[in-house]
């Protein structure tokens, strides 16, 4: 069986590699860089004497200096090719860090999708500073991130979850791809939403039209000939006022409909340039697995490949937005018209392959969450693919751990809840795990129903809609307190189980907020209400009282705990799940331990 050492070897070896090419690369730098000299100065000095001295013509100076441009585009391919080397090399060292569980300074936390109003998502930590997504995100676009983050937060179908399955199989096993994306810039660019790319790719302005282009261009050569002649030549200025009268009236006659030609992605145009790398790589190879085949035919086009169609585009709005936001090109703007013709280029661009955006931008951001997953699974080869069943709410998992966690301090446990368990009342001590454990089965059932390996030996699980009251937060600015936050949370998933059958929730110390007896019948009536109606789920409590829940419900509920040892003035845990209700608390020889008299 393949171990996370081996992954380590495999990363350190192509890391060598790497090392070594970008070596063999960088060794003649020094005599690059000579020869860059040398070849300049001569040709400076030729150029010179030529003009100087007379004696011998100019274009002798062309040799030198076309064998100093020949040394500089070689010696900038050698530098790009070890700067590919050395992203390869960060790559590797990366999934090293991954694999190790020391990754939390490296990668996007995806903080721009916390959701506090998420019935889940803020409770298991998907997102924000050492979050699931900053661990396996590799997405390099905008839309991949949010590709990947829909996948997180909204569970797919049996189907759906089959081909991803397959697909991250097989793009596991693909390490040159691996090394492709391990060029690419992963740094974050200015939000660019799916859904705005696609409208804007299907809107219209009607502003394309060749006699209007052809005579802007004309009209602007006019311009700047007529001036010309005016300044330099004494010729009379009236032919370039009646130019200058023409241009203004035809850039105030299309200027609303230039200012609208990029609205919605101005600024952001280098989302479609890593756009357009990723495009290219997913049209190096062909892909088997039924997912991959599918978004390799939605990439298909007959002439132009989908990749240089993006890169197109995005070089004409950066153009675009550089002509119109640079105020020293404004006066030529204002001659030559080179807004309005570029706006008719990116017009006619829309008008030609508009109709093929949704499919590229949605066939590239499922590669990239594909490929973020496809390496999780690479990097963690102790995670299994779960199996699923119809019937819910159900869970049954051996041997489950925290994908978070360093592996060396991952403790697993097993767990089954469904029929005719649909209740497990955690009580335990302070700090004794109780709170891991909720987070460690919903962050897996996460993984699970995105079409990722969960941490654990085997899973199987019925769709499952969660809902969690762990981390709660409070607004200040809304004037909402922590208590009422959580009975807004309470109210959702009750509303939500009556809504639909496979509700699974997680309750961590529910309703702390209050005093102790409106707390338990409160609980003890939410618990009651959400098992009787046919959810399942895990409740953690330190108040012993709420655990007689389990004599009522009978069958359906089962007490389990996590305890501690106070060995030689020390906590000690083993965060193992145990049967039966805690028999002691350690709140006070916790205070004593640290020095407090109580």
């Amino acid at each position: 069986m393949v171990s996370r050492q081996d992954r380590v070897h495999v990363y350190k070896k192509l890391i060598a590699e790497q090392e070594a090419q970008k070596q063999a690369v960088t060794s003649g730098d020094g005599k690059f860089i000579a020869l860059r000299v040398v070849s300049f100065v001569i040709a400076c000095l030729t150029l010179a004497y030529a003009l100087l001295a007379g004696e011998i013509s100019y274009f002798w100076a062309l040799i030198p200096a076309g064998i100093f441009g020949l040394i500089v585009l070689f010696h900038e391919n050698k530098l790009k090719e070890a700067d590919r080397a050395q992203k390869r090399i960060d790559f590797y060292e990366a999934g090293i860090r991954r694999i190790d569980g020391d990754w939390q300074e490296d990668g996007l936390s995806g903080e721009e999708f916390i959701d506090h109003e998420h019935l889940f998502s803020g409770d298991l930590n998907l997102f924000g500073k050492a979050s699931l997504f900053q661990k396996m995100s590799l997405c390099v676009t905008a839309f991949g991130r949010q590709r990947l983050a829909d996948w997180l937060l909204n569970p797919a179908d049996a189907n759906t979850l089959q081909k991803r399955q397959e697909a991250i199989k097989e793009l596991a096993e693909d390490k040159e791809l691996i090394a492709k994306f391990a060029e690419l810039d992963i740094e974050a660019t200015e939000n660019l939403e799916i859904s705005t790319l696609k409208s804007w790719s299907a809107e219209g302005s009607k502003i394309y039209n060749p006699f209007v282009y052809y005579f802007s261009l004309f009209i602007g050569l006019a311009s700047v000939g007529s001036l010309i002649a005016w300044l330099f030549r004494g010729e009379s200025p009236w032919p370039f006022f009646i130019c200058l009268i023409i241009d203004l009236a035809l850039g105030n006659a299309y200027a609303g409909k230039i200012a609208k030609i990029t609205e919605g992605i101005a600024t952001k145009e280098k989302n479609l340039i890593k756009l357009s790398l990723i495009l290219k790589v997913l049209e190096s190879k062909k892909y088997e697995s039924a997912m991959m085949t599918q978004i390799n035919e939605d990439i298909q086009t007959e002439n132009i490949k989908a990749s240089e169609r993006i890169e197109q585009i995005a070089y004409l709005i950066d153009t675009f937005e550089n002509t119109r936001s640079n105020l020293a090109i404004q006066p030529f703007n204002i001659l030559l018209h080179l807004n309005l013709r570029n706006a008719m280029k990116i017009e006619r661009w829309r008008s030609v392959a508009g109709s093929s955006i949704p499919k590229w931008v949605e066939a590239g951001a499922d590669f990239e969450a594909l490929v973020s997953l496809a390496t999780f699974y690479f990097e963690n080869p102790d995670y299994n693919f779960p199996e699923f069943v119809e019937k819910g709410p159900y869970i049954n998992a051996d041997e489950i751990g925290h994908p978070l966690l360093k592996p060396a301090d991952c403790v697993r446990n097993n767990i089954e809840l469904g029929d005719p368990v649909q209740l497990l009342l955690i009580s335990g001590s302070n700090m004794a795990g109780k709170s891991t454990f909720l987070r460690t089965v919903g962050i897996n059932i996460v993984l699970a129903q995105a079409g990722a390996p969960v941490n654990a030996k085997f899973m199987k699980l019925s769709p499952l809609k969660l809902g969690c009251s762990i981390q709660i937060e409070d607004s200040l600015a809304e004037g909402i307190s922590h208590f009422y936050a959580e009975i807004l949370r309470l109210k959702k998933l009750v509303d939500l189980a009556q809504e639909d059958e496979n509700v699974l929730f997680f309750f961590d110390e529910i309703l702390h907020g209050t005093n102790s007896s409106d707390r338990c019948n409160g609980a003890s009536a939410v618990i009651r209400s959400l098992v009787q109606g046919g959810a399942a789920g895990f409740v953690t409590t330190h108040d012993l009282s709420l655990t007689k829940i389990a004599d009522e419900l009978e069958e359906k509920a089962r007490n389990v705990h996590f305890e501690d040892q106070f060995v030689d003035g020390k906590m000690v845990f083993d965060y193992k799940m145990k049967e039966g209700i805690v028999t002691h608390g350690n709140a006070l020889q916790l205070m004593r331990s640290l020095g407090l008299e109580v």
